[in-house]
């Protein structure tokens, strides 16, 4: 073997026997999530929409999660040694606090792996604006925008394209589709402005309908039957937008 291919399996050989650990420094920023996975099943809808895929990592030890958090005690620490990292008050899904972390340049790993879970996020320069900052900014009207069945892009295949949504400043929602009859109801979100519910009458307790907000769109997902193995949800944009 030459001197120098000698000099650089030597090399290979001590770098891979070396610790690996995640300094504190490399967790600082601000982070989206891309992916989750549990027991090998993607469930990035099931947790996080577009106000609260998003988690910020300050180096005073500070960190929020969502847009929407503006709380300025929820603390974090990180133990390089056993690569790990602690959020003091939870809240990134289902208040785990203690996570296994791996991280890179510009992607972050989260594990925690009694329930086989991991969340992978990408870094971001900052955190977006939200596109709905009041209940206000819903006031308009909605139309069916796509449908998807399992998350497949199904529209073209769905019946009532000409369906449509009117959120009134008043309270008020019309719901109907073109040439037929409308129904009508009242309508609010509630106060992180990730849901729309939909109520028969204003005093109700419990909403008829819940619609979810994600980016620009409203969705909701259609209820299924004890054999039905379609999951169909169908978006709404907002008309003027």
């Amino acid at each position: 073997m030459k001197k120098d291919s000698y000099y650089i399996v030597l090399l290979i050989i001590l770098l891979s026997s070396c610790k690996r650990t995640t300094p504190a420094e490399m967790l600082f920023g601000t982070w989206e999530v891309a992916k989750i996975v549990e027991n090998s099943h993607n469930v990035t809808d099931q947790y996080f929409d577009n106000t609260t895929a998003y988690l910020q990592l300050s180096q005073s030890g500070i960190y929020q999660v969502g847009l929407m958090d503006s709380t300025s005690d929820k603390n974090w620490t990180a133990y390089p040694e056993t690569n790990q990292l602690v959020l003091l008050q939870g809240g990134l899904i289902d208040d785990i606090k203690k996570w296994q972390v791996r991280a890179a340049d510009n992607q972050l790993q989260l594990i925690y792996p009694s329930r086989a879970l991991k969340i992978t996020l990408n870094r971001l320069k900052k955190l977006p604006e939200l596109t709905f900052k009041t209940p206000q900014d819903f006031v308009g009207k909605w139309v069916v925008e796509k449908v998807t069945i399992n998350g497949n892009n199904s529209t073209s295949n769905y019946a009532f394209p000409d369906r449509w949504i009117i959120l009134s400043e008043n309270g008020r929602f019309y719901n109907g589709e073109n040439n037929e009859d409308q129904n009508t109801g009242f309508w609010k979100t509630n106060e992180s402005l990730t849901k729309i519910e939909f109520r028969a009458d204003k005093k109700d307790d419990s909403p008829a309908l819940s619609f979810h907000v994600a980016n620009e769109t409203i969705w909701y997902q259609k209820q299924q039957s004890v054999n039905e193995k379609h999951a169909v949800k169908i978006y709404f944009k907002k008309e003027d937008s």
